[in-house]
């Protein structure tokens, strides 16, 4: 997906709840700066252009097609490896902008709860966001090839620490991954990303511990 289909979904998104063409547009040359860091490697125009074409895909079944985008767009605004409170201070953003923009706040509400169901990718009582947090995790559930590139950009992110502490480091998500009774919340991607997933996540584990 090419950059100006990114920005003609935001606007086309945005304009619904503002005619403020000043308003829309900072808000996404604002998107863009974040998005475009140096540092950003896997969390960048690319995964949200992945999680865009994913979210057409399933369309049908997302009951509140609006904030699902909104969500997408801000979940991952705010990303510095050393901060803990990437998540929350996402949201914060998101709720800042979007108060701007107009939208109500019960969807300001539900798009903030979604992009916090990112921290721990649990089941949640709200099938939009298990969609959300399932197509945040796809990555996991692709081809190994995809994977294998997907592993190298997220170590890109962690350039700063040696692959001693980086690895541990990792070692940890994997297991949390790998310990989920279900990696996938919903139906669909249980059944199509499941298996290829802890298969990936397994073969990184086990290059990572040299078995």
């Amino acid at each position: 997906m090419k950059m100006e289909k990114l920005k003609k979904i935001w606007w086309t998104l945005a304009s619904g709840y503002s005619d403020n063409r000043e308003t829309i547009e900072k808000l996404w040359l604002e998107i863009l700066a974040y998005y475009s860091a140096d540092n950003r490697f896997y969390h960048n125009f690319r995964h949200l252009a992945y999680m865009l074409e994913k979210a057409e895909s399933y369309k049908k079944g997302i009951a509140d097609f609006d904030t699902f985008l909104f969500s997408i767009f801000y979940h991952d605004i705010i990303y510095d490896i050393n901060r803990q409170d990437n998540e929350y201070q996402s949201s914060v953003k998101a709720m800042e902008c979007l108060t701007k923009l107009g939208v109500g706040q019960q969807q300001i509400s539900k798009c903030m709860q979604q992009i916090l169901a990112t921290m721990d990718h649990e089941k949640r009582d709200d099938a939009d966001t298990d969609l959300f947090t399932d197509i945040d995790l796809s990555i996991l559930g692709e081809e190994w090839s995809v994977y294998e590139d997907y592993c190298q950009k997220i170590r890109q992110e962690y350039n700063i620490y040696p692959d001693s502490v980086y690895n541990a480091g990792r070692i940890i998500v994997l297991k949390h991954f790998l310990n989920m009774e279900k990696i996938f919340k919903t139906l669909e991607f249980h059944g199509s990303h499941e298996s290829r997933a802890r298969v990936n996540l397994q073969k990184e584990l086990d290059l990572l511990i040299g078995v």
